[in-house]
């Protein structure tokens, strides 16, 4: 990767293009790309980039946009078009004098995490707003503050952090935008410091564009002190105080965040904003006050400028490639809250389910994560396979168990993400609890739903959290299971989803050769997710109730494996396993026949033992199984247990 970015917006000047990219392609020597973003320029630009392209070659792109937008829009489409690890902006009439790129450079690369930006000091007219100042080579530099808080003149900084704070506010045209970005550098926790020796000589040149700017620019300061509840200027002194940074009225509310509301999006612009529209009444309750943070994965539908126009008071994170689910880490970072509640961009709670999921944070100490119960248009639910593993379209978290944990895979996009974090989850001690009277609204909206890319992400992300998460001795038994059971759905789908398994079991075998990601769970956290001894138990209890020599077991379900284990184990015969949806002629689980529930009541059998123990799914088996069958139907999780069980540490 390159060392440096620098975005330059410009428009119908020329003159001043040419000399600024000179003095890079003489002056720089780390390794750097020139972004220049062209707004429609009618002079003889597009002549100079043609020539600075014999000196940069592939080092130079430019963007032609097909009018001049402003210059906050033009620099954005640099930064999302940067690959540097470290990205800045220039002014069209600004240059670096020789040797400070290369230093700055050096100096971000040493500074603390902490630290998002270096200003530059830079010539600057004005007397007013000086935060600092010194002399170089007889002329005088300065950086400069607003009201009071330093912030960053063509800010140098590392790329993650240009995306993570979401690049210019596009409310803004030009002369708000890189205070508005420093102060939600500062209002992130993160610092901005002065670029010692970094030397950058602004023309400030004057022509009609500057005086057209100009006009806009009162508006853009306007914005920016509503938007940070500025307080009035001192007009006796300069206010600045570099002892007490971010003093600002708007950066730290009467009330801290209980709540932070996190959720990504990619290409669901009427979807999100009727989340938000949801969510707005829960910004600030009497009893809690909330904050909503929105990854937005490089949208291309409008998304992230309809959520900043209707959604001011909405923390917008831009992102410059889809992340996909894992992208509400770059959230994570940021977030405020106490609790963290996972949202997808078309899921919402109500307001006494935070109240009531505080409350169960409050009496327990170790709960991690509160799973909501998930409530579809229809009116039916939906919950995660495993009663252990949280499902990400609406469970909280307790920060501080999430921040330990590590947050999300970042490799794994989306699917079976939530396995990963609540097996760390529970590995570190922490309880993941799904609470019946914790209600999200989930639409399930379909737009931007990929069916065979899911049945891809799935099969891969899923072998993944076998191979790095599971006991060394469950890993081929579960990986078997898991893998059969996704090739025999895959099949139910058609060909392209066929397709999509191989290609999700191919790129989940290469990735799970990388030895350094295994980080498996312990004995107990693994008992916890799997629960192969408390079935073992539980079963037990059912042979000496029942007298129980045959079964039937129902459904090819995720955990399926320690029934048939507790099974074999206690000498029982399993005359079969019923699926309704994944029977099929021939078809066997470890050489017992898969039969249609039809075709498995014409069987012999004591009873017929639950394995599907999903909260939402496992009950409706056994509802169904009972409507139709004399002999009993035996949920095992419904037993009172009297086996005595030990788990190792």
């Amino acid at each position: 990767m390159i060392d440096l970015s620098i975005v330059i917006p410009t428009c119908n000047r020329a003159d001043l293009l040419e000399r600024s990219i000179s003095s890079l392609c003489d002056d720089v020597q780390c390794s750097f790309e020139v972004i220049v973003v062209d707004g429609a320029s009618e002079d003889r630009t597009g002549e100079v980039l043609a020539s600075a392209r014999k000196t940069l070659g592939g080092r130079l792109t430019v963007i032609r946009e097909d009018r001049r937008d402003g210059f906050v829009r033009a620099a954005n489409k640099g930064f999302r078009a940067g690959v540097g690890r470290n990205m800045i902006w220039l002014n069209d009439d600004a240059r670096p004098l020789p040797g400070t790129l290369d230093a700055a450079v050096r100096q971000i690369d040493d500074a603390a995490a902490d630290v998002a930006f270096l200003a530059m000091f830079h010539r600057y007219a004005a007397q007013k707003n000086v935060a600092y100042h010194t002399m170089h080579e007889g002329r005088e530099y300065r950086l400069c503050h607003v009201r009071g808080t330093l912030y960053a003149n063509f800010p140098i900084g590392r790329r993650e952090t240009y995306c993570s704070l979401g690049y210019f506010d596009e409310r803004f045209y030009f002369y708000g935008a890189d205070p508005d970005l420093s102060l939600k550098a500062w209002h992130a926790g993160l610092r901005v410091e002065p670029a010692y020796a970094c030397y950058v000589d602004h023309e400030q040149h004057d022509d009609d564009r500057r005086a057209q700017d100009n006009s806009v620019g009162r508006e853009d300061n306007q914005k920016l002190f509503a938007k940070w509840d500025l307080p009035d200027k001192n007009p006796y002194r300069n206010d600045f105080d570099p002892s007490r940074p971010c003093t600002l009225r708007g950066l730290h509310p009467l009330r801290s965040p209980r709540v932070t509301f996190l959720l990504s999006t990619y290409n669901r612009r009427e979807a999100v904003l009727n989340t938000l529209g949801q969510l707005r009444g829960l910004q600030s309750l009497p009893d809690f006050v909330a904050e909503t943070i929105v990854v937005d994965n490089a949208s291309t539908d409008g998304t992230a400028d309809a959520i900043a126009d209707e959604f001011p008071k909405v923390h917008l994170l831009r992102q410059c490639a889809n992340r996909g689910a894992c992208a509400k880490n770059v959230g994570l970072a940021q977030a405020k809250g106490e609790f963290i509640v996972f949202l997808d961009d078309d899921s919402y709670p109500n307001a006494d389910s935070i109240r009531r999921m505080i409350k169960y944070f409050e009496a327990d100490a170790r709960l991690g994560a509160a799973v909501f119960d998930v409530v579809l248009p229809d009116g039916s639910h939906e919950s995660s396979a495993f009663p252990s593993v949280f499902i990400g379209c609406g469970t909280g978290f307790r920060r501080e168990a999430l921040i330990e944990a590590g947050g999300l895979p970042d490799d794994f996009f989306m699917q079976a993400e939530e396995y990963d974090l609540s097996l760390r989850l529970m590995n570190g001690g922490w309880r993941v609890q799904r609470f019946a009277d914790l209600r999200v609204q989930h639409l399930k909206a379909s737009s931007a739903r990929q069916p065979a890319r899911t049945t891809r992400l799935d099969v891969r992300n899923n072998l993944l959290v076998i191979a790095r998460r599971f006991p060394r001795q469950w890993v081929r038994p579960y990986a078997i299971d898991w893998m059969r059971r996704y090739r025999w759905i895959a099949q139910t789908k058609g060909w392209r989803h066929r397709v999509a398994f191989w290609r999700g079991l191919f790129s989940g075998l290469m990735k799970a050769l990388v030895p350094s990601r295994r980080q498996s769970v312990s004995a107990k956290a693994f008992e916890q997710f799997a629960m192969i001894q408390g079935i073992r138990s539980r079963m037990a209890d059912a042979v000496a109730q029942h007298n129980l020599r045959s079964i039937l077991l129902i459904d090819v379900g995720k955990n399926i494996f320690p029934f048939w284990l507790a099974a074999r184990g206690l000498g029982l015969e399993i005359v079969a396993v019923a699926d309704a949806k994944l029977a099929r002629s021939g078809r066997q689980y470890r050489d017992i026949p898969v039969v249609s529930d039809d075709d498995a009541r014409l069987l012999g059998f004591d009873a017929a033992i639950i394995t599907n123990i999903s909260p939402v799914h496992g009950p409706k088996r056994t509802e169904q199984w009972r409507s139709m069958e004399n002999r009993p139907v035996l949920d095992l999780f419904e037993m009172p247990q009297t086996t005595e069980l030990s788990v190792a540490a």
